[in-house]
């Protein structure tokens, strides 16, 4: 029987693959793939809902999550059509599980 932690590990990798959508991949050197991703963005959020009763959106936190191993480089660039948006890897998130990777990314103006 799986314990609380393959089963949270299972339930994760089944939800990036199901919220994934189509990316085209553009490597620092040009050559170009067709791919799915995850474009995950979290709100940075700031004040103080005791007292003032209201928080402050401060900026997005924005990242991809990729269930494939891709070989993907710092600078590499995925473009999601579904949203229009073209963003930026920029960070490598420290792995918590080998069925996906995070990064955090930058967007690019459009």
């Amino acid at each position: 029987m799986p314990n609380f932690a393959q089963i949270k590990r299972q339930a994760r990798h089944d939800l990036h693959g199901q919220l994934a959508v189509p990316a085209v991949l553009t490597r620092t050197n040009t050559v170009v793939s067709e791919i799915t991703a995850r474009l995950h963005q979290n709100p940075f959020m700031q004040g103080d809902i005791d007292y003032q009763g209201y928080t402050e959106r401060e900026e997005d936190y924005v990242r991809v999550i990729l269930a494939q191993s891709l070989n993907v480089e710092r600078g590499d660039r995925l473009y999601f059509p579904d949203y229009n948006q073209t963003v930026v890897l920029f960070q490598r998130r420290p792995r918590t599980d080998d069925s996906y990777e995070t990064w955090i990314v930058k967007e690019v103006p459009r």
